[in-house]
């Protein structure tokens, strides 16, 4: 009687034992969850009164589209810009030398530097691209003409019509 009484002890004890620890696991948890909950609303709070974030600048993609005219390679030039989507654009270039040159070309501008390439579109033995530099006040391109077949490089300035 004694080794059965010692044994519904035992199971008394253990039973305890795991009520117990069920029990703590279940508080502590309740203690996390209500730590995060606090941390949330404390960075809730934080964010909302912090001073606004410094807007960046506003990046404007100029408007290219129109006639542009000037010299290259010391002959007098005419670029037209006939259509433009964001920062690609298209057009056609004229260059006076005793037999003109006419070109279609395309291009890009990188509106963070006022950077411009171009290339022309028509093969020929003067085909080439264009780099070059677009100026504060968005009113005079000038860069470098870089010929494919021999390399060969020739300045240009244009200015808006």
């Amino acid at each position: 009687m004694i080794k059965e009484f010692n044994k519904i002890i035992l199971i008394i004890c253990s039973v305890t034992i795991v009520f117990f620890m069920i029990g703590c696991e279940k508080t502590n948890q309740k203690t996390s969850d209500q730590e995060n909950q606090k941390n949330e609303e404390a960075q809730e709070e934080k964010v909302a009164t912090s001073e606004p974030a410094e807007e960046l600048p506003k990046i404007i993609i100029p408007d290219l589209k129109g006639s542009w005219s000037g010299v290259f390679d010391g002959r007098s030039t005419t670029l037209t810009i006939t259509e433009q989507d964001s920062t690609t654009f298209k057009g056609n270039i004229t260059i006076n030398y005793r037999n003109p040159v006419n070109q279609r070309i395309s291009g890009t501008i990188n509106p963070e530097d006022n950077t411009i390439s171009m290339k022309d579109l028509l093969k020929s033995r003067f085909q080439g691209n264009y780099s070059g530099k677009l100026s504060e006040d968005k009113n005079k391109f000038s860069g470098t003409f870089t010929m494919i077949l021999d390399k060969s490089r020739y300045n240009f300035s244009l200015d808006r019509k």
